[in-house]
């Protein structure tokens, strides 16, 4: 489980407070977050680089996330 966070925002803007990160146990360089207003951010290359991932328009949160 985590024991340390570090900020690796590199390039990426949340609008609102982060509320959770989803890690693939298949690939854990794969890494996946989410801020309460719906944005989703996902880095597979261990938090090097992060792609912003745009939900539909109706889709204003995001509760939970899983990876695999």
């Amino acid at each position: 489980m985590f024991k340390t966070f570090e900020q690796v925002d590199r390039g990426i803007t949340a609008n609102s407070t982060m509320m959770t990160v989803a890690v693939d146990p298949r690939s854990p360089n794969h890494v996946f977050c989410n801020s309460r207003d719906g944005q989703v951010f996902g880095s597979l290359d261990d938090g090097a680089t992060w792609t912003t991932y745009d939900l539909p328009a109706k889709a204003r949160e995001v509760r939970a996330l899983a990876a695999g």
